[in-house]
């Protein structure tokens, strides 16, 4: 799912209802589906409803300043993803 689909979900959960941040908003998408490709070990890209609430949470968790916390608090569905989908490494950070 492309960046520009993902940006009204976002918008929406973060309860943004103006246009004057939807290009800082799809950079942080961006990010947030590199950080999650990187976590996972594979490009997972797909209509897949897992694995496109992590790339919105990770957003959020970015526009709100707590990436730090993302990883930690979302281990569990991170992994989840990573078992169901063919990956075989484990999160950053959780061995």
């Amino acid at each position: 799912m492309d960046e520009a689909t993902l940006l009204p979900k976002l918008k929406e959960r973060l309860k943004i209802f103006h246009d004057e941040e939807d290009k800082a908003l799809i950079d942080i998408i961006k990010s947030a589906k590199a950080t999650l490709k990187d976590a996972i070990g594979f490009d997972l890209d797909a209509e897949n409803d897992a694995y496109i609430n992590l790339v919105i949470i990770r957003a959020m968790y970015v526009y709100n300043d707590a990436a730090e916390y993302f990883f930690e608090n979302y281990r569990s569905e991170i992994n989840d993803v990573i078992l169901n989908f063919g990956g075989d490494e484990n999160v950053q950070g959780t061995t």
